[in-house]
């Protein structure tokens, strides 16, 4: 089961609000072109803490240049060796075995051994960051020798190499571990870069050198320079400008703006989806939301082909579930569940027991919600008889949320090609299943995805079809982002991120 924080939900927002580097970072395999040039990225994130352990969801990419982790990925999701070499599983799934690099050293000098893999991955969950799920089923680790390291698992846990690839699987040298004040300042791990503070802005700015002593390929930039905007408008004429070299474009004007712009280049990216997360399953807040009736009411109610060329700019494609194309769960008949159908929805209503409808209050998350949607999503449901209340979000909206403040919100969130991730996130009980809404076809299907096998495929593929048949989610459509570059970069879109992986940029010439 999922652990509920505050912190947990407050990332998933701050990916909502256009902060595209979380919810499924990665490091990407070490290599690279070996050019001393700088790359220079425009970025709407800035890192709250530089210990992987308290990572924020999308500092990831703040992270990525200092800390390799145990496993990686390459651009096309597939998994990589770094700082491990090796790794298998006991038949059971319940024994990780990693094999480690020899002679390696973190930033401060000492070494990189098994009792570093095991400090790390043992004070993870305790550390009560964001992302603590990911170690939530580690009961221990085992060193049998200083090159192997085995991770025990109170039970299987299908997301664990994923994890090894994100915050989880980033090593921080165990003296630093303790003294998480300057860890937050000070990173020490063992990265192709290292930080440098003297030629960072606090806030603003932050500056990475080549690593000299790097085990690795040469790095492909000598300097990496990672700055944070207030405005995607601000990234985008700094783009123009020749400020920055790269940066991942959201909204459809600016996308607009920047194509107009012949010495720029622009890559497709298809990550997020876009819909009303239904929370409260059970009733508590709005009872109507109980019924599955109600929530394919509210399904059919939306023209999601509408919304996408009105709010869109038709850059994307709609959806019905919240699942990755990419994915074994994914199922593309699902997409044709609910086609825009008012008097269907009103029919539905009527068999719940709500003729006349029923009053639905959402928070009005400017970040998220523009005036044009919360403008057509109030007159679609207004045509079922559903009420949409907007109540302005307050600077504790994330709170509220949490405390079942509000049945439902409007939410993005990135849909990796690895489904346990999503099901981890949206399905079990925790920060974005607050009321804990459980089903037993839903719970023994799960249980059949955890446990891994020749059923797993199968057990995915039918969770999906009941989620979207239940109406757990109003997705409206998966979002398609622009990833930009000057004319001195080259960057490769990854599978499981809306922004790159540092490994995937490389200079042009």
């Amino acid at each position: 089961m999922r652990t509920s924080t505050a912190a947990a939900l407050t990332a998933a927002l701050a990916v909502c609000a256009g902060t595209l580097a979380g919810c499924a970072g990665s490091t990407s395999a070490a290599g690279g072109s070996g050019s001393s040039d700088e790359l220079r990225i425009g970025s709407l994130t800035a890192p709250t803490n530089l210990d992987p352990r308290l990572d924020s969801g999308p500092q990831v990419t703040y992270l990525q240049p200092v800390y390799d982790t145990l496993i990686t990925r390459d651009s096309a999701g597939e998994l990589k060796p770094m700082l491990a070499t090796a790794w298998s599983y006991n038949a059971a799934r319940t024994e990780l075995t990693l094999t480690l690099r020899k002679g390696l050293t973190f930033a401060d000098g000492s070494a990189f051994t098994s009792a570093a893999v095991k400090a790390n991955l043992t004070t993870f969950a305790a550390a009560g960051g964001t992302s603590a799920v990911e170690a939530e089923q580690i009961a221990s680790v085992q060193t049998p020798d200083a090159t192997h390291a085995v991770i025990v698992l109170k039970q299987a846990d299908p997301g664990l190499l994923f994890s090894l690839t994100d915050v989880l699987g980033m090593m921080v040298s165990p003296s630093a571990l303790s003294d998480t004040k300057k860890l937050a300042t000070t990173p020490d791990g063992i990265g192709a870069y290292t930080f440098d503070a003297s030629a960072s802005v606090s806030g603003t700015s932050w500056v990475y050198e080549a690593n000299a002593h790097y085990y690795g390929t040469k790095p492909a930039f000598s300097r990496i320079t990672e700055t944070n905007y207030t405005s995607e408008t601000a990234i985008v004429d700094a783009l123009r400008s020749g400020q920055v070299d790269t940066a991942v474009i959201q909204s459809a004007d600016n996308q607009a703006a920047i194509k107009a712009d012949a010495s720029l280049t622009t890559t497709a990216i298809d990550f997020d989806w876009q819909g009303i997360l239904l929370l409260d399953r059970g009733g508590a807040v709005t009872p109507a939301l109980k019924s599955p009736l109600v929530r394919q009411a509210l399904n059919y109610a939306i023209d999601r082909a509408a919304m996408l060329a009105k709010i869109q700019g038709g850059a994307g494609q709609v959806t019905d579930q919240i699942f990755s194309p990419e994915g074994s769960a994914y199922q593309s008949a699902l997409d044709d569940t609910y086609s825009y159908d008012p008097a269907k929805a009103k029919q539905l209503l009527a068999q719940a027991g709500y003729p006349n409808g029923f009053t639905l209050t959402m928070p009005d998350i400017p970040t998220i919600v523009s005036s044009a949607m919360a403008a057509t999503l109030q007159t679609y449901f207004a045509a079922i008889g559903v009420k949409l209340v907007w109540a302005t979000a307050s600077a504790d909206v994330t709170t509220q949320i949490e405390e079942k403040t509000y049945s439902a919100f409007v939410f993005n969130d990135g849909a990796p090609a690895a489904d346990w991730e999503v099901v981890e996130s949206l399905v079990l009980p925790g920060a974005l299943n607050m009321f804990a809404s459980t089903d037993p076809t839903e719970i023994g299907l799960v249980g059949q995805i955890q446990q891994g096998g020749s059923g797993q495929a199968a057990a995915l593929s039918g969770l999906n079809t009941w989620l979207v048949q239940n109406a757990w989610f109003v997705p409206f459509y998966r979002m398609q982002y622009q990833l930009v570059t000057d004319s001195s970069v080259k960057a490769v879109a990854d599978a499981d991120m809306a922004v790159p992986a540092l490994w995937d940029y490389s200079p042009a010439s």
